[in-house]
């Protein structure tokens, strides 16, 4: 995972992963991204890190 890898930006009534140019790539449900709109259960992988986005709320 690179120092600035990605970031997760809430906007309007949605969460957004941006990929910040990362060496080795931002993928979700196993493809590469750049910009992607989450939704629930959505599986974010970081390097050898793999999140699954879940979605309460936003507060």
């Amino acid at each position: 995972v690179s120092r600035h890898h990605a970031e997760l930006r809430v906007e309007d009534d949605e969460v957004v992963l941006v990929d910040l140019g990362s060496t080795n790539g931002t993928f979700v449900n196993g493809e590469p991204v750049r910009r992607v709109s989450l939704t629930d259960g959505t599986r974010v992988t970081l390097g050898r890190t793999t999140l699954v986005f879940r979605r309460d709320g936003i507060y």
